[in-house]
């Protein structure tokens, strides 16, 4: 938690909390060194580093005695949050209140948009939303924030969300297993398992901000399966709700680019549109994985750096004005809901701000220290993927989405003639009817349906009366992807705005925007599918007018 100087500005980020007593040199170092220098994996992490957003260690199950195999409801966050002691009773309704302490609780980010959650370490139930720090005198600091629900004593206790891991349905609680990995305990994740944080956690505030400048670095001991379920096998996920911006690393079964008959399980980091795997990296194997976001550039690590190159690297490509706050993050399960992990985690820690080489390897050899597994640390001198891309785009060789998407469509359309087209629409459409076949059939369809060419053909196949069950479905996916696609055969198509309009699609459609405060159902659509929806409404009402006039004018 970064300290706030007498001026009421923050420190950096980066910045170094003095020690407390007993401290290390003068400077709070990454590594307990005084601590934890005596245990046999010594020494640990250092639990009050200002830097570390969350710390999900199963020593704590073990001790409590939990039976192996037993399902996990929680994991407790070992990071230690300072807190704000109440120098001055407050009423409710509030709209200020004055605390003490603010050099051990990091406030930088709260504001109107994004407020920052403080609760009552005896009353849980209390809460308060701070959207700004204002000032200080003789040691207090006045708080602003949304109005009070209750009335605050002298010498309240107030601490931000920590990152704790639940799951209170039975069915979904991922299994405690003992002595998986060096004689430690693990988290056996299957289908449908999945654990995810409390709302407004320390984490998800710390992994918030724009895509392009905000950095982070998250260490996982892992491995996959590979064995339940199809591809891929999502492990962690933090993701905005609101925008759909994600950052998920996922085991996939994916073949390298340009090289045929190359499949095989790797490592797949994903932030946004933007995605990268690894080659020849066996992720059924425990693993030490870092993925280490520097603005821009995204890195992931297996087992260290030995060649001083990472094991995949992408460049986030988005606009400089992208944002994502992370109001979801969760182990186990995508973006979409629709797929899960397979395999083991043992252990994860989160740091905010950009960790130097010398902190990531104290980090990565404790983890091997722990684990007996390998750890080589020579890490990338440069940064010549962003360098390459900087370059590229001052030259004007970076191209937005949009136009990379166009120039792609028209390449795809000249490479392909219109009986290959055809064969394509038919072969995908006959797994249409088939119901477990259906959601990966309807997102083959939307992904054609963007050259004007198949989009013709899937229209002339008939495909609406099937898509207009399924968006009456009670499977939310299976919804999604049938409107997701009825909006792509709409575009720019008389013939599929009828059909839809002679199914009384404009109240169907119209249904869904109505009910968009429906989490698993609105989480699922980025902002452009909706604006696209909205814009195939407008399109269908103006074309529903234009046959209504003509009707008039013959009658």
């Amino acid at each position: 938690m970064a300290k706030m100087k007498a001026t009421a500005s923050h420190k950096k980020e980066g910045a170094e909390r003095p020690a407390s007593a007993g401290g290390d040199g003068g400077k709070r170092l990454i590594m307990d060194v005084i601590g934890t220098s005596h245990r046999p994996d010594g020494p640990w992490p250092a639990s009050d580093h200002q830097m570390l957003a969350a710390w999900m260690k199963l020593e704590c199950l073990e001790a409590a005695g939990k039976k192996h195999e037993s399902g996990v409801a929680v994991v407790d966050d070992s990071v230690k949050i300072g807190t704000l002691t109440v120098v001055k009773p407050y009423l409710k309704d509030s709209v200020m209140i004055e605390v003490e302490g603010l050099d051990a609780v990091d406030l930088s980010d709260a504001s109107e948009e994004t407020p920052v959650l403080l609760i009552d370490e005896k009353k849980p139930l209390v809460r308060l939303f701070v959207t700004k720090v204002l000032a200080e005198h003789h040691g207090h600091w006045t708080l602003c924030t949304l109005p009070t629900e209750d009335s605050g004593g002298l010498r309240q206790s107030l601490a931000p969300v920590k990152a704790d891991l639940m799951q209170p349905i039975e069915d979904y609680k991922p299994m405690y297993r003992r002595n998986v990995r060096n004689f430690m305990p693990s988290l056996r994740f299957q289908p449908c398992q999945y654990l995810n944080y409390v709302e407004h956690s320390y984490l998800q505030r710390k992994l918030s901000g724009p895509v392009t400048t905000s950095n982070f670095t998250l260490f996982f001991v892992a491995k996959g399966y590979n064995t339940v379920g199809s591809s891929p096998w999502p492990l962690f996920t933090a993701v905005d709700g609101h925008s759909a911006y994600s950052y998920q690393l996922h085991v996939v079964i994916e073949q390298q680019a340009g090289v045929p008959d190359s499949f095989e399980a790797r490592w797949k980091i994903l932030c946004g549109e933007a995605s990268e795997k690894t080659i020849g990296i066996d992720p059924t194997q425990f693993s030490i994985v870092v993925f280490a976001k520097t603005g821009r550039l995204v890195r992931l690590f297996i087992n260290g750096c030995d060649s001083a190159k990472a094991a995949a690297e992408l460049i986030i490509e988005d606009e400089s004005d992208t944002v994502a706050n992370i109001t979801d993050a969760l182990f186990g399960m995508d973006a979409n809901g629709a797929k899960y992990f397979d395999g083991e985690l043992s252990e994860f820690l989160a740091y905010s701000g950009e960790l130097s080489d010398a902190q990531i390897d104290s980090v990565g050899r404790y983890l091997s220290r722990k684990f007996d597994m390998r750890w080589s640390w020579n890490p990338p001198k440069d940064q010549q993927i962003l360098k390459e891309w900087l370059e590229n785009k001052a030259k004007g060789k970076i191209k937005k989405t949009t136009e990379r998407d166009e120039a792609e469509d028209a390449e795809e359309t000249e490479r392909s003639t219109y009986k290959q087209d055809m064969v394509q629409v038919e072969a995908t459409m006959r797994s249409f009817g088939i119901p477990e076949e259906a959601l990966d059939c309807m997102q083959q369809l939307t992904r054609m349906a963007r050259f004007p060419r198949k989009r013709m053909l899937i229209v002339r196949a008939n495909p609406f009366d099937r898509l207009f069950d399924f968006m009456k479905s009670t499977q939310t996916l299976l919804k999604v992807a049938a409107i997701r696609l009825l909006t792509m055969l709409c575009k720019n198509n008389s013939e599929a705005r009828e059909a839809v309009l002679a199914r009384d699609g404009l109240f169907e459609l119209l249904q869904v925007l109505l009910r968009g405060h429906c989490h698993s159902l609105f989480f699922s659509f980025k902002p452009v599918v909706i604006f696209k929806m909205v814009d195939l409404l407008v399109g269908m009402s103006r074309h529903a007018s234009q046959i209504g006039n003509k009707h008039s004018k013959k009658c």
